[in-house]
């Protein structure tokens, strides 16, 4: 009877062993059937191209031959993706040129400067003002001249007695001894009204003139420009050959009428007894923002200029560096910057002018946060040269009293004109925008594979289902 008690329990635990497992596998075998259907639906009705033809055919070599087709185009597909993201991550740009007709085409400024930058019959005039004589004077000036071109500090005791006058200011001097552009004497000829001339400027160049003429030329051609003649008064020239300009003539830049002019580094120079024509051609340009360009709209606030232009906000820069460096305002700033007062002539030679001349050689846009403005206007030009009509010079003799000698060697003429009623623009844009972007993924997409956005969220629904089938089976 204990035998077959023990044999009756031993049967009772095999069957409650085999029940037990029964009960484990269930859930396993009821989450794989649900995944193996869900996987038959998907790949019956997914639109992903290759798929059914992997489930449908009986064949294994067919099954494996889809299998790898379906592989390789995603695997093509991956690269096509990477390599137009890759492209766009590039950042390049497209520049659209397009030449634009209008009837009128307004009129840039122009700045000119005497290569004679200090006038000895006017230190003549003055100089019972200082204690010193008119070549002391002179030697001075050219000392001063020779610390902004070198960057190197100067002899001082030349100039020391520059500062034994009263209140001396440099800018004031400039003035004062300066290239005086008055129309019937250094302006020998206008061809615009009084008004329209001119503003002074003050650079390593001396006292310039900007013509800011508020005109429209609406007739292109060199009749219709601005025809200027000047008097250069080469007779009084105080320029040294070595640490002076050795040139005669002037100097003078084309530029728009909310920059400030570069007429040392851009400007175009005319010699005495000549004529220049200079044909113009305007040009805007559009520039794109970081990082496919080089602009920043954000930074293009300036506090001592209205509009943005690299070359004003490298001026301010620099002119920023000295003032916090020599604490005292450059003579060349044409703002006053915070009441600061005018450096003196000692602190010009042995401060200002070494300074100066280190950061212009060493400072680079980006030091000083200065990048290209995304919206800028330059004119083109064009010189050609003609000298002075012999015939001519009776005219200025009974008008000016000025012989035809003088005039061959101190006068100079220049004539400014549009040579169309157009604009050249020039738009940067992205060579591939977003849109564009997402258009060639889709394509791709649709190319290799068939897969379009109904696809995608075929495949997040299949995903969907797995997961809640294994939160359900656990």
């Amino acid at each position: 009877n204990n035998h077959t008690e023990q044999n009756g329990l031993s049967v009772l635990k095999r069957l409650n062993n085999r029940i037990r497992n029964n009960l484990r596998m269930k859930p396993k075998l009821g989450l794989r059937t649900k995944q193996k259907k869900l996987a038959v639906t998907f790949s019956e009705e997914t639109s992903c191209h290759g798929i059914l033809q992997i489930k449908n055919n009986a064949k294994i070599w067919l099954k494996v031959f889809w299998a790898l087709l379906v592989l390789a185009a995603f695997s093509v597909l991956i690269w096509q993706i990477i390599d137009r993201i890759n492209a766009y991550n590039k950042h390049e740009t497209n520049t659209q040129i397009s030449e634009e007709y209008v009837q009128s085409v307004h009129f840039p400024a122009v700045t000119i400067c005497n290569s004679n930058r200090i006038l000895y019959e006017a230190i003549q005039r003055i100089k019972k003002y200082f204690y010193f004589s008119s070549d002391e004077e002179r030697l001075a000036m050219l000392t001063l001249s020779k610390a902004f071109d070198t960057g190197v500090p100067q002899n001082a005791s030349v100039v020391q007695n520059l500062g034994l006058a009263s209140n001396f200011s440099l800018r004031e001097f400039m003035m004062a001894k300066g290239w005086r552009l008055d129309v019937g004497g250094a302006l020998a000829f206008c061809g615009v009204s009084k008004t329209e001339v001119c503003s002074h400027v003050s650079n390593s160049l001396g006292l310039c003139w900007t013509l800011n003429a508020q005109r429209r030329q609406s007739i292109p051609g060199y009749p219709h420009g601005i025809h200027l003649i000047f008097i250069t008064h080469q007779s009084d020239s105080t320029e040294d050959p070595i640490s002076g300009n050795s040139e005669t003539g002037i100097k003078f830049q084309v530029h728009s009428q909310d920059e400030p002019p570069q007429v040392e580094s851009l400007g175009h120079s005319v010699g005495v007894g000549l004529w220049a024509s200079v044909q113009m051609h305007k040009q805007e340009k559009s520039n794109m923002y970081s990082p496919w360009g080089a602009c920043r709209p954000s930074n293009e606030n300036l506090r001592f200029y209205s509009k943005y232009t690299l070359n004003a906000c490298l001026k301010q820069c620099y002119d920023t560096l000295i003032q916090q460096t020599c604490n005292c305002r450059g003579p060349l700033m044409e703002y006053n910057y915070e009441d600061v007062v005018e450096c003196t002539p000692i602190q010009v030679l042995n401060c200002t002018a070494p300074v100066r001349y280190a950061i212009e050689s060493s400072y680079t846009p980006q030091k000083c946060g200065c990048y290209q403005p995304c919206n800028e206007v330059k004119y083109q030009t064009t010189l050609s040269y003609s000298s002075f009509n012999p015939k001519h010079s009776e005219f200025f003799e009974k008008g000016m009293n000025l012989s035809s000698g003088y005039l061959s060697e101190n006068s100079v003429g220049i004539s400014v004109y549009f040579d169309a009623l157009s604009v050249t623009k020039h738009v940067e844009s992205k060579a591939i925008t977003e849109s564009a972007l997402l258009s060639d993924i889709g394509g791709q997409l649709g190319l290799w594979v068939g897969v379009s956005v109904v696809t995608l969220f075929e495949l997040l629904q299949f995903l969907t289902s797995n997961i809640y089938c294994i939160l359900i089976y656990l």
